[in-house]
């Protein structure tokens, strides 16, 4: 194995290993007031997909710090913010996608709400990517010659456009999962009280059936008694006749 090539992998081990720590803790901080089950989707989506994007910024500064040339260092970071911007449109269609079987009946709640969280993760992912890529272009572009510093500076306006870009399609994804999670809640409510009404009713009516069922025999048995008393008042009148 060559030193370059040596040297490449040697960086990303550094990376898996030594950062996992630090993006587990960013990731915790990242989930707040979602359920249970969405709050361990998210986490561990969020270590998994910022453990993608920093492998490809450092893998993307060792191929800048390799090469020599300063046209293909900016070729470089220009096909680097190319790929996040397909895969930004590409997480877009699939949240269209993904609402329109929501909307058909295809998914459950459950799935709908764990797939949005699993996009979004990868959303944050993204958001904080550029970030990073943005602190490398400004001192990438403080090293550059003016011919090249103006493609520099339009490669950061794109990086900063991207970033705010996915940093708020994650924020829209975060309101439609609050949303439905509320929608979830009302409709449960609704039907745990249709349900109670429901029992109320039946129970009213068991009252009733059970009331004229114990009424029922006692007045047919007056009615027999006084029956009963008015033949023996009528044999008495012919006894004294």
């Amino acid at each position: 194995m060559s030193h370059s090539k040596w040297l490449s992998a040697a960086l990303i081990l550094i990376l898996l290993g030594a950062g996992l720590f630090t993006y587990r803790v960013a990731a915790q901080e990242e989930v707040d007031d979602l359920p249970l089950g969405l709050q361990i989707t998210e986490t561990l989506h969020t270590i998994i997909e910022e453990h993608k994007q920093a492998i490809k910024s450092t893998i993307l500064e060792f191929k800048l710090m390799h090469e020599e040339l300063i046209e293909n260092k900016t070729e470089i970071i220009k096909g680097f913010i190319e790929e996040r911007l397909n895969r930004t449109l590409q997480i877009k269609e699939a949240i269209r996608d993904l609402n329109a079987l929501y909307a058909a009946g295809n998914i459950t709640r459950e799935e709908y709400l764990a797939r949005l969280t699993e996009l979004r993760s990868e959303l944050k992912a993204l958001a904080k990517s550029a970030e990073k890529l943005g602190k490398l272009l400004q001192e990438f572009s403080s090293q550059m010659k003016d011919i090249v510093k103006e493609k520099v500076e339009k490669l950061r306006e794109i990086n900063r456009e991207f970033g705010r870009s996915v940093a708020e399609e994650a924020r829209k994804i975060k309101e439609r999962i609050r949303n439905e999670l509320r929608e979830g809640e009302e409709t449960n409510s609704t039907s745990t009280t249709t349900v109670q009404s429901q029992n109320n009713d039946s129970r009213g009516i068991g009252r009733s059936r059970h009331s004229f069922a114990t009424t029922a025999p006692q007045t047919e048995g007056a009615g027999e008694q006084q029956r009963g008393n008015e033949r023996e008042n009528r044999g008495r009148g012919h006894e004294a006749t």
